[in-house]
């Protein structure tokens, strides 16, 4: 039976211990649409393991292909992509399952949606702001309304860019004393 459940994240690792948890009560992610649309099937409890992974580039760049092949090649299965994220997963009977087995990997990935996190929530904290202005300024609704959707989007993406931060730093660290 299919279940679709809205519900929008700004945390990618939140997200992604959503998702194990949905599993883990008998659901397997099928689709991701619009960021928020998540569509799952039965399936038996805790059957696979899920990650996301923020590839920096759209799932149809040649490289972003070949990278997704090379996963499959792996066992690994391409369940869904939205925008940049791409949402893998593996039967559990196969064992445990992590896309980063080292440092610099990990690094990389959290620049990168570091990088993403501040530029979203820049362009919307501003055209939520200018939305705001505009609407006030002509008494039009509808901006105000997109103002009011878009600025709390852009605190939210600024808020994961300060964690993503102390992410980084904190592998650095990591990274510094092992060397």
């Amino acid at each position: 039976m299919k279940h679709v459940i809205w519900k929008m994240f700004v945390n990618h690792e939140k997200e992604e211990a959503w998702i194990n948890g949905l599993c883990s009560k008998g659901l397997a992610l099928t689709d991701v649409s619009l960021g928020c649309r998540f569509t799952f099937e039965d399936c038996e409890p805790g059957a696979y393991h899920y990650r996301t992974e923020f590839l920096g580039k759209f799932p149809r760049n040649p490289e972003s292909r070949k990278y997704i092949q090379f996963m499959e090649d792996n066992g690994v299965e391409h369940v869904a992509s939205f925008e940049m994220w791409v949402y893998f997963r593996k039967k559990a009977s196969d064992g445990p399952f992590d896309i980063y087995s080292d440092l610099d990997s990990r690094l990389l990935h959290n620049r990168r949606i570091a990088v993403f996190m501040l530029l979203g929530g820049l362009v919307n904290a501003i055209f939520g702001s200018i939305n705001i202005y505009i609407g006030v300024e002509k008494t039009s609704i509808f901006n105000i309304i997109i103002g009011f959707i878009a600025v709390p989007v852009g605190i939210g993406c600024l808020a994961t860019w300060i964690k993503v931060r102390k992410k980084i730093n904190a592998l650095k660290r990591e990274k510094t004393l092992r060397e």
